[in-house]
């Protein structure tokens, strides 16, 4: 909350920006229709990147423990 709340006084120029990008460009990262202005948009948005953190996480530990199998010649154990 305590972001929102120096945020909430820029949030029209805020949405200025994400009004200014391209609309395909907003369709992609999903905040089209989030107002930024408000504690809803804020949070909404806020959410969209953490789940896009939490896939690069889960994509890089998955890549990671695949290395690791091939590396140690794991995998063909089980084969």
């Amino acid at each position: 909350m305590a972001k929102y709340a120096g945020l909430s006084t820029s949030g029209q120029s805020m949405n200025e920006i994400w009004t200014a990008m391209p609309k395909s460009l907003q369709a992609i990262m999903g905040t089209g229709a989030l107002d930024i202005s408000k504690v809803s948009g804020y949070f909404g948005v806020l959410y969209i990147y953490l789940l896009l953190m939490a896939t690069m996480h889960a994509a890089m530990l998955g890549a990671t423990i695949i290395a690791k199998e091939e590396r140690d010649k794991q995998l063909s154990s089980y084969l």
